[in-house]
Formats: C-alpha cells, structure tokens, sequence
C-alpha cells in the first residue's frame, strides 16, 4: 500500500513537488542502510554505544554546536528500537541543521521507568507547526514500534523532540 501510494505522490502533482518527493525517498532509503550498517556493526563486537553512534551522527556538521549526553546505564540490546532510536536522532538533528537556525543542539538518552527516552533540544527559532516528510515518517516509525513521539517548543527558544521506548 506505501508503494502505491507513494507511486501516486511521485506521479502527480508539480514537477519540483516529484523532485522534493523523489530526494526524500532516496534519502530516506540511504539513511535507514546507514544506520542497519552503523547499528550492526557495533552490535557485533559490543553492544551498541550510544555515544559514539550519535557523535557520528553529527559529525557532519560545523553548525549547530552539538552537546551529547548519554546516561551509563542507557544499554539498547533491541536492534529495532536502537534502529528507532537512531533514525528519529538523524531526522531531528537535520532538521535542526537545516531549519533551526540554531547555535547549539543537546542530544540526551537516558532510563526512565523501563523506558528508553531520546531528547534532541535547540535554541533556534522554533518549529512552525508544519510537518513535512521527515517528520511524518518519524511518527510513523514510532506508531510502529508502539513507542512515543512529542514535538513541542523549547524554552525560552527553539524546539524539543522527545522520543520513548518501553525497554525490558
């Protein structure tokens, strides 16, 4: 069903809407083989650290100054929900890069009353309520892994994404 409807998306509409469409799939595609890749290349001497995997994440980026926080008791033996946690990272932090405007980015994973909780906050100029793929296909992702999504402003400026995984 997603392909048909995505077919149809591709099909119709303007010619720089199929663009913007067709760039966000293959986007899309190369970001969850980056993170498969990045995921089960540290399970399989390790556990998944954390740490390292998001400082690779943003890596990339000059801008904004990136703050990453992960609790030592954070340990995702899961490779779904690690995959989840990682994508839902990705997406918020290019969201961050391209459209926050923002100096600095805290990235926190931490343990909560068995769950897993990934904070991305920033101090740009906030989200405009407008959700476009990305955002989109991280509620989807989290609807799927029947775990939790929030998108609300930060204080005094910006935007946080708060994510939760329920975690034996």
């Amino acid at each position: 069903a997603r392909k048909l409807k995505r077919g149809k998306l591709r099909d119709g509409g303007a010619p720089e809407d199929r663009d913007a469409l067709s760039e966000c799939v293959n986007l899309s595609s190369d970001l969850l083989e980056d993170i498969r890749d990045l995921v089960g290349n540290r399970r399989e001497v390790s556990p998944l650290d954390l740490d390292k995997a998001l400082t690779e994440l943003t890596r990339p980026f000059a801008k904004p100054e990136f703050s990453i926080d992960v609790a030592p008791d954070v340990v995702i033996e899961d490779l779904t929900v690690a995959e989840s946690l990682l994508a839902v990272a990705r997406e918020s932090i290019t969201n961050v890069v391209r459209h926050a405007e923002a100096s600095r980015c805290t990235i926190s994973v931490h343990r909560d009353q068995g769950r897993v909780c990934l904070t991305v906050e920033d101090n740009g100029v906030g989200a405009d309520g407008a959700e476009g793929f990305g955002i989109r296909g991280m509620r989807e992702r989290m609807t799927d892994a029947h775990a939790e999504l929030d998108i609300s402003p930060n204080t005094p400026t910006g935007t946080r994404v708060t994510a939760a995984w329920a975690v034996a």
